[in-house]
């Protein structure tokens, strides 16, 4: 079993890992007196690595600031733009245009990085305005909760809040319940 923190914010229809936990390992499946007792233990473990990341990500600023610290990797891209995202997303533009700077710097070889370059370029116009990029982060995570069939949830940014401490939009992904 793998748990991992996705941004919602990538309206995709899949889910994604884009911040790994510690697999917990997996199981044959032979019988039911065989396997109960270990898929129990993986669902505890799991518990635990999702309890760790809501711990981790307790609120936006906390995101901004794991995302915003990792060390420059060539060939992230993603890295880059969720870094700009959030920084933009909690009223630092500085470094946000630094982050989709690094994405915009990349060699788009694939239309996947078009895409990708084409949204950082968007972001970096509207860095110096938390409201604008929070409104275009909201309607890209409720479009992406409706594509994954997740609940409508509250959000600490766009028109719906003022306040960036409320939790994140993050969907903790479990690949043993999605797949």
């Amino acid at each position: 079993m793998h748990v991992g923190a996705m941004w919602l914010w990538h309206d995709v229809d899949h889910f994604a890992f884009h911040v790994d936990g510690d697999r917990a390992g997996q199981e044959s499946f032979r019988d039911e007196v065989q396997f109960a007792p270990r898929a129990a233990d993986l669902a505890r473990r799991a518990a635990l690595d999702v309890t760790g990341f809501r711990e981790r990500f307790p609120s936006l600023p906390a995101v901004a600031s794991f995302l915003t610290s990792r060390p420059l990797r060539r060939g992230f891209l993603w890295d880059g733009l969720d870094a700009g995202i959030a920084a933009a997303l909690v009223g630092e533009p500085v470094a946000a245009r630094a982050s989709l700077d690094r994405v915009l710097a990349e060699e788009a070889l694939a239309p996947w990085m078009v895409g990708a370059q084409d949204t950082a370029r968007f972001l970096h116009d509207l860095a110096d305005d938390s409201n604008a990029v929070g409104i275009w982060a909201a309607e890209a995570v409720r479009s992406c909760r409706a594509n994954l069939k997740l609940a409508p949830a509250a959000l600490p940014f766009g028109d719906e809040s003022d306040s960036h401490e409320a939790g994140p939009s993050v969907a903790w992904v479990s690949d043993h319940e999605h797949g």
